[in-house]
């Protein structure tokens, strides 16, 4: 099922790899402004997802609290109030199945972070980066991996899961697209 997955949303994967506001990320125009407007993001998806995961009570194993404390730290470095932030649309997320798709970018993303952190390093050295420098817990990930695989293909779980794995994406790529850069 995990690559069948990875099929199926390759595609929407694929496009936050060449998102400009992720891009920012690797190039010397990372400013303070334009970093903390990408955790805002991050912040408001992760802690949308969390928040519904703890609502719904399901899959524990997969929290993404470590992600919001970490999340909310920067923030805070940054003198964003994440109070004020505005909740990521998650409507698609309603049961089991929906919400493990949304947990698997999520968690998935993770195993770039390293990547992420180096670079916002190098570029500037002044930036948070608590919450790029959290790696993949491998017996978190194989867990995950474990019950996405116990799915079956050909059933109507494995059909909510990749949909929502795809919203999970798109939606987290519109939200980028949506941040309005200053010049400078």
């Amino acid at each position: 099922m995990h690559n069948y997955l990875i099929d199926k949303t390759n595609h929407a994967h694929n496009s936050l790899h060449v998102n400009p506001a992720l891009r920012r990320l690797f190039s010397r125009e990372i400013s303070h402004d334009a970093y903390a407007k990408v955790l805002s993001c991050y912040f408001s998806a992760v802690s949308s997802i969390e928040g519904i995961r703890k609502e719904l009570n399901l899959w524990p194993s997969f929290s993404l609290e470590h992600e919001c404390v970490r999340l909310t730290d920067d923030l805070t470095l940054l003198d964003i109030n994440t109070q004020e932030l505005p909740v990521f649309n998650t409507s698609w997320i309603q049961d089991e199945f929906s919400l493990l798709g949304a947990l698997y970018v999520f968690h998935g993303s993770k195993a770039g972070a390293t990547v992420m952190s180096n670079s916002i390093k190098r570029m500037n050295a002044d930036l948070p980066v608590g919450f790029f420098s959290i790696t993949t817990n491998e017996y978190q990930w194989q867990s995950l991996l474990n019950a996405i695989n116990s799915i079956n293909i050909d059933s109507h779980p494995s059909n909510v899961l990749i949909e929502s794995a795809l919203m999970t994406f798109q939606n987290f790529d519109i939200a980028l697209k949506q941040i309005e850069f200053t010049s400078h």
